[in-house]
Parts: structure tokens; C-alpha cells; sequence
């Protein structure tokens, strides 16, 4: 059918086919007209125009609602021989071939890419131009095509390209699927590595990928001792690359190198990780000459360890480091002590127990003796015990208690001290004595844990002035 658009409202009955004139190839016959509004008709032809020029001839002798008739030559005369109207049109109705897309599979594939663009070439028919989903990306030409920096999104992308020619006859549709992927994947985390004491059946390499997922194919999982390679099983679960050695490893050092690649190409950096196992526990450590007893509450304890091991006692860690020679200093408890010592390596291999025992002989300080100073007034005297070996008797003496009495006592329980000194003070001065009067003295010492000889043997001294009289220099 055709369409007539008048510029006004006009008369029916003076719009019939015989105003109507249709020339050109394999011309149907107009089989009626229909009004549509007051200004439009449509022509019904008795078959659909095929390509080829055609010429359409309307008028003159059609009259509007004024009962003008046309002048389409706008010259006041109507219905002269130019006042028809008359127009000369092509119809094109062949559709243009498909275009061609380099380098890209069609659908059903899928083309993998790892970019947000791409560059898209290809041929086409002549005179015509190129759309991509409904929007135009090359105009109106003739030859090959290029669309630079087409713009992807991740994941499932869907291209329709269709071929245009210039009446608008459209080509069959080429869908392209391309699966954008732009993200590598990333290590989490590879296991076992450092130092272990257990030999690993396998070894696991935790990772994210959320895009087309790893291509064990094409990543890169090596595993080798001292520069020879070792033979691995691989797999995948959820997230996971295992690889199995074929063979039991044995103790010595390791280097696992690991690049992985999704399935876009998309490829972490090369990471190397090594892995040494050591499953040889240390000896026990050694200790030297340690005393089976001791009367000396601090116990210094001298011995050997392995390079980097950590000693405990009694599984407690005391020493650690790389010396391999140490000495600990512990408090003993009364009695019998059971010292327990084992050494642990880099890898955390335990040594066999070295035990030892120590008896702390926790007795009373020795006896204590004082000096008397002599030379006195007879009412004051002076003792002092500097010469005590403190070292001998105990080395944790906390002090020393005084007593004196003007009768004979061999017990402490019989009198009360007169003082009580700390360990730093071996000196005590009596005052206020009476001349010509025996005393009795004793100073007993006591350790930390406050044991003190009961038993004693006080020093006798009988006071009386062994001061020299001075002359006075006031005398007749």
C-alpha cells in the first residue's frame, strides 16, 4: 500500500484511481482507496512493489472541501497540466548479507576475553552501515569495518550486529557471546611452609577467583629439593589446589613455586615458597657436674644445647637462642628437687628428658661468734661478727637476733633478743651496764625461711673500766 498525505481536508468522490497514475517495473494494479482521515488515503495495490524505480502521479482534477481543485505549481490557475503531483522512488527490498566479524566466533560459541574493551573488525556489503545492539557504531559505507574500544562489562556479554543498507532493509543477525574476565586471581594462602617436624602428604593452595575460575593446565605448580623436580598430583575443591607428591618426601629443604592463571589468561605473580622438614629430635641437653646436694638455696646450673633450641625445666622454657652454651640460676626448694630439662628445636622435635636431682639442705645458719671490744668505760660494750661467713652458711641469710643476760643460758628459748638486725648489720653496741657485773651474750643468725639455732653457747664478760685515767689540767 502507499500513503497520501493532502496538505487539507478534500472531497471523496472526486479522489478515484483514474486520478491515480503508477509506472514503472512489474507495476499492480490500484484496487481501491482508502480514506483514512480527511487528508490521508491509503492506495491498496493488488501486489507488493518488487525492487526497481517506479514514477506516482496524482491529480490534477481532485478537489478540496472549497471545491478547489490542485495547484500544485502554487500559480493561483488551478488543475493546469503541472499542477498534478508526481514523484519518482526507488524500491529496494534486498536484504543485505550478514556482516563478517574477524578473529570471533559466533554464537552458540563463546569467546573468552580478559579486557573491559575491544577491538571489533570485520566486512560488510556495500552501502550499508553497522549496528551493534540497536546503536549505530559504522556509519554508511562500503568495504571493511573497525570499532575501536567497544566497551565490555565482566562477565556474559551478547552482541548483536546487524547490517544496515540505506532504505533501512536489515541483515540477518550475527550474535557474538563474549565472557569478560579482567580480574587475576589471588593467593590466600600456601601450606605447609616454614619449618615443620612432620612430613606433609600434601600441600594446599588456598586462593580467590571470581571469574571464569583457575586453569590448572596452564598455571604453573612446581615443586623441587635441591633443583630437581618432583613429581605432584593436582586438584581442585572449592577454592583449594591440592597437589599430592607421588612419592613420600623426606627430610631436607623445599621449594614450591606457584603462578596461577584463570581461564581468561589472567595470571598471579610467580611466588616461590620453601619448606624445610625436620623430623631428627635433639639430644638431650647436657648439663655439667651438677651437685647431687647443696646447702646454698640459688643452685647455677651450666650446660649444652642444640643452636637455636629453646632448654625447659620441668616444662618451663628457661633459655632460648643461638649460643649453644647456657647457664640458668633457679631457687631450690627444701629437700629433694627433681630437675627436669629437655630441649626443643626450630622445627618442634622434643629431646629426650635429662633429669637430674638436688637435695637442698635447708639447716639453720652455723653458730655465730662475736668480737668483744675491751677497751670500755665498764657500763658500755661493743661486739661485732664482721668476720661470719655468710656464703658457707646458707647464702640466704636475712638477719641476726642479739640476746644477753646476767645468768648463764644455753637456749633462746630461756631470754628475749635485744635486737633483731638485718643481714647488713654485724655490729651491736650495750649501753647502760653496770661495772664489776658478768653478762652472758649470744647472736644467733636466721635465713630467709626464718630458721635460727635454738641451741646456743653465750660468750661470758665481766664488765669493769679498762680506760686509763686522764689527768686534769685544772689542779693547786
Amino acid at each position: 500500500e502507499i500513503t497520501l498525505h493532502f496538505s487539507g481536508p478534500i472531497k471523496p468522490e472526486t479522489f478515484t484511481t483514474d486520478d491515480i497514475s503508477l509506472t514503472g517495473d512489474s507495476v499492480p494494479t490500484i484496487e481501491s482507496i482508502i480514506s483514512v482521515t480527511e487528508s490521508t488515503y491509503k492506495l491498496q495495490l493488488s501486489a507488493p512493489l518488487t525492487s526497481g524505480d517506479y514514477t506516482l502521479t496524482v491529480g490534477p482534477q481532485i478537489e478540496n472541501i472549497d471545491s478547489l481543485l490542485m495547484d500544485q505549481n502554487k500559480n493561483q490557475t488551478q488543475a493546469e497540466a503541472d499542477d498534478h503531483y508526481q514523484i519518482a522512488f526507488t524500491v529496494d527490498a534486498h536484504v543485505p548479507s550478514s556482516p563478517v566479524v574477524n578473529t570471533l566466533l559466533p554464537a552458540p560459541d563463546t569467546n573468552l576475553h580478559n579486557q573491559n574493551t575491544i577491538t571489533l573488525t570485520g566486512e560488510r556489503e556495500d552501502n550499508t552501515h553497522i549496528v551493534i545492539n540497536g546503536i549505530e557504531q559504522v556509519v554508511m559505507g562500503s568495504g571493511a569495518w573497525t570499532i575501536n574500544d567497544y566497551a565490555l562489562t565482566e562477565g556474559d556479554n551478547v552482541l548483536d550486529i546487524i547490517a544496515y543498507d540505506a532504505a533501512g532493509n536489515a541483515s540477518p543477525n550475527v550474535q557474538i557471546n563474549i565472557d569478560v574476565d579482567t580480574k587475576a586471581p589471588v593467593i590466600e594462602q600456601v601450606l605447609p611452609t616454614g619449618l615443620t617436624n612432620s612430613i606433609p602428604a600434601v600441600f594446599t593452595i588456598e586462593y580467590t577467583e571470581n571469574g571464569s575460575g583457575i586453569d590448572l593446565y596452564t598455571s604453573t605448580l612446581s615443586l623441587k629439593q635441591q633443583g630437581l623436580g618432583i613429581a605432584v598430583n593436582s586438584g581442585i575443591v572449592e577454592n583449594v589446589i591440592s597437589l599430592t607428591p607421588e612419592t613420600a618426601l623426606n627430610d631436607g629443604d623445599y621449594e614450591l613455586s606457584v603462578q596461577l592463571q584463570d581461564k581468561h589468561s589472567n595470571s598471579t605473580t610467580m611466588k616461590n615458597y620453601t619448606l624445610s622438614i625436620d623430623t631428627q629430635a635433639p639430644a638431650a641437653p647436657l648439663i655439667q657436674s651438677p651437685p647431687s646436694s647443696t646447702q646454698i638455696k640459688q643452685l647455677t646450673l651450666t650446660g649444652s644445647k642444640e643452636a637455636d633450641a629453646v632448654l625447659f625445666l620441668n616444662g618451663n622454657a628457661i633459655v632460648s637462642g643461638p649460643a649453644t652454651v647456657w647457664n640458668y640460676t633457679l631457687s631450690l626448694n627444701s629437700g629433694n628437687n627433681i630437675l627436669n630439662f629437655t630441649q626443643t628445636d626450630q622445627a618442634g622435635n622434643i629431646s629426650p628428658v635429662n633429669t637430674i636431682e638436688v637435695i637442698f639442705d635447708d639447716v639453720a645458719p652455723g653458730a655465730v661468734t662475736p668480737e668483744v671490744d675491751v677497751n670500755t668505760t665498764g657500763t658500755e660494750l661493743s661486739i661485732n661478727w664482721q668476720s661470719y661467713d655468710e656464703l658457707s652458711n646458707g647464702a640466704d641469710i636475712q638477719g641476726y637476733r642479739v640476746y644477753y643476760s646476767t645468768t648463764q643460758f644455753i637456749s633462746t628459748l630461756a631470754v628475749n633478743p635485744v635486737a633483731s638486725l638485718s643481714n647488713t648489720q654485724k655490729a651491736y653496741q650495750f649501753n647502760n651496764l653496770t661495772r664489776g657485773t658478768s653478762y652472758y651474750i649470744a647472736v644467733v643468725a636466721f635465713d630467709s625461711s626464718n630458721n635460727a639455732l635454738q641451741s646456743v653457747t653465750p660468750i661470758m664478760i665481766t664488765t669493769s673500766d679498762q680506760q686509763a685515767p686522764v689527768l686534769s689540767a685544772n689542779f693547786t
